[in-house]
């Protein structure tokens, strides 16, 4: 299993040929399980509304993957909750 963050499956929507689409592609192979949870999905919901994204990244890609990260992924529950950054989006 694999914990992958929220940036790194930003990267891999938009840049298609960069190592953490790779990662996604594997992903999606099976190769391995993703763990994720749902203030991180909540999380990449949020972050591909940015405007500055939604310029390089299409809607339903985004949507595609976070669809696929609800029926697909490991989904981790019960988290403790974490405080080290002073951005709480960042815990």
């Amino acid at each position: 299993m694999r914990l992958v963050g929220a940036n790194v499956l930003v990267s891999a929507l938009l840049l298609s040929a960069s190592l953490p689409a790779h990662l996604v592609a594997l992903w999606r192979e099976g190769r391995f399980d993703l763990l994720t949870s749902a203030d991180q999905l909540d999380e990449l919901m949020r972050v591909t509304r940015y405007p500055r994204i939604r310029e390089r990244l299409a809607p339903a890609l985004a949507g595609r993957l976070i669809n696929e990260l609800r029926e697909i992924a490991v989904v981790v529950k019960d988290l403790p909750v974490v405080t080290v950054s002073p951005d709480p989006y960042d815990n």
